[in-house]
């Protein structure tokens, strides 16, 4: 009886040992009804295959394949999609679509939605582009849609825009406003000039 004691304890030791890491490990389908509590020690909600590999930041959610990955002591990014954020090392940006965001290095609250949706250099800060592969190369600036074969038409107001952009409706209108007081109008930059059409006030001296 003993012996049959001794066998069990260095089977169950060996186990233990071999497989102390591994606290739930599922096979096939899974169904959880209610709530999932999620606690972790940097306040991280990490989900997929090298997903924040190397994070030692606190409150990141990294959800896809290598979604991420490389991201260092950083917070608040949340990324979603494979290899989205991967080798993201700034702070605060949201990245929604596979290799979105991939670029970015050192750049802050950013926001890009989309496949391959990112920044054109590695460290913008608030920039945010929406749509298939659009690119962003400035601060504090928006884009919609890609270039070339990539770009995309907006519509408000419209289900069907005809021009990069289709405003339809009973009082449609663009408003334009200079803060300064100087310009207020649209502005067309072509091959052959730069063209303005609206109001320009000229200040004279007093």
């Amino acid at each position: 009886m003993m012996k049959k004691l001794l066998f069990l304890f260095l089977v169950m030791s060996t186990y233990c040992m071999l497989f102390a890491q591994v606290r739930l490990d599922v096979e096939g389908d899974a169904k959880i009804r209610g709530k999932m509590d999620i606690e972790t020690t940097n306040s991280s909600l990490i989900i997929g295959t090298d997903a924040g590999l190397n994070t030692i930041g606190t409150s990141n959610t990294f959800i896809g394949v290598s979604a991420g990955k490389n991201t260092v002591g950083n917070v608040q990014n949340t990324f979603v999609g494979a290899s989205a954020g991967i080798n993201n090392k700034g702070s605060e940006n949201t990245f929604f679509g596979s290799s979105a965001g991939s670029n970015n290095i050192l750049g802050t609250k950013n926001i890009f939605i989309g496949a391959m949706a990112g920044p054109v250099t590695t460290n913008l800060n608030k920039s945010m582009g929406i749509g298939y592969n659009a690119k962003v190369a400035c601060d504090n600036c928006a884009v919609i849609g890609g270039t070339g074969v990539d770009a995309m038409k907006v519509g408000i107001g419209t289900d069907s825009p005809t021009d990069l952009l289709h405003v339809k409706g009973e009082n449609a209108r663009i408003t334009t406003e200079s803060i300064s007081g100087f310009y207020a109008g649209v502005r067309s930059i072509e091959s052959t000039g730069d063209y303005f059409a609206g109001m320009a006030i000229a200040r004279i001296p007093c």
